[in-house]
């Protein structure tokens, strides 16, 4: 239960975070205002064009594939994001991880409803839910 809460947690956040360290990432990376945009938007519109073929990919080869390869993916674009100098790189990694994103978003509530007995489904999708910010 720990694993599927902290992955959406660590999804959710990477967009919230973002909005607060702007004003030094446009100071680190000298970015425009279009450059900016984008460093945002990126992650939101990569992850809500794929979040239904990823999980349409989690349910053809497996959720814990998907969970455990949408984290890799996360931790690595993550990393790399840190030391990104360029805007356009970090317009790349940031659609990396919403690639990353709506991997590891379906694959944690296919986790929860295939782990749990029926009747502790509907209390562990409601610890799943409410813990995000």
């Amino acid at each position: 239960m720990a694993v599927t809460c902290l992955a959406p947690v660590t999804v959710v956040s990477a967009m919230a975070s973002l909005n607060v360290a702007l004003p030094d990432i446009a100071r680190a990376t000298h970015a425009g205002q279009t450059q900016l945009s984008w460093i945002i938007d990126a992650y939101g519109l990569v992850f809500a064009a794929l979040l239904l073929l990823a999980a349409t990919l989690g349910d053809r080869f497996g959720w814990r594939r998907a969970l455990l390869g949408g984290l890799a993916l996360f931790a690595g674009g993550s990393v790399a994001a840190a030391f990104a100098s360029e805007p356009e790189t970090l317009i790349t990694l940031r659609a990396v991880l919403g690639v990353a994103a709506a991997f590891v978003m379906p694959a944690t509530v296919s986790t929860i409803t295939s782990t749990f007995p029926r009747e502790q489904r509907t209390r562990a999708v409601s610890v799943w839910d409410g813990e995000r910010p």
